[in-house]
C-alpha cells in the first residue's frame, strides 16, 4: 500500500515538500486506504495543486487517529 502512496504522490501536481510529508504521515494501510477515500471524494483531480494545504492537514489528521 505504501507503494500505491508513493506513486499517486508522484503523479499528483504538488510541493515535493507536502509530498514528503503526507508520505511520512501515512504509515499504515489503513491510514493510506482512508486518505486515499477522503482524496477522491474530497478533492477533484484538478484542484489538488491550488488544495495542497488542506491536503497535507489532512493525512497529519488521519496520521492522528
Amino acid at each position: 500500500m505504501k507503494e500505491m502512496l508513493m506513486k499517486a504522490l508522484g503523479s499528483m501536481k504538488m510541493e515535493e515538500e507536502n509530498k514528503v510529508l503526507i508520505a511520512m504521515k501515512l504509515n499504515t494501510d489503513e491510514k493510506i486506504y482512508k486518505f486515499f477515500k477522503w482524496l477522491k471524494k474530497e478533492i477533484p483531480e484538478i484542484e489538488v495543486e491550488s488544495n495542497q494545504d488542506k491536503i497535507v492537514g489532512q493525512a497529519v489528521e488521519i496520521s492522528r487517529e
